[in-house]
This record gives structure tokens, sequence and C-alpha cells, in this order.
């Protein structure tokens, strides 16, 4: 299980929206694939 939310230091917000951005696509993905 990944743990998305998380407290967020805001030096490293640039690095931590882009992880989140890479496993929302990966979980879109995952999620449309089950649609099919």
């Amino acid at each position: 299980m990944i743990d998305v939310i998380k407290p967020i230091p805001e030096e490293s917000e640039q690095a931590a929206d882009e992880s989140y951005i890479d496993t929302t696509k990966k979980l879109w993905e995952i999620w449309n694939g089950l649609r099919k």
C-alpha cells in the first residue's frame, strides 16, 4: 500500500508534486485497465 498523503517540506514540494502526478497517472492506467 502506498502512503500518498504525507506532510511535505516546502523545499521538496516540486519533487513531491511530480511523484504525486506519476502515482496518479499509474492509478488511472490501472483503473482504466480494470474498466475495459
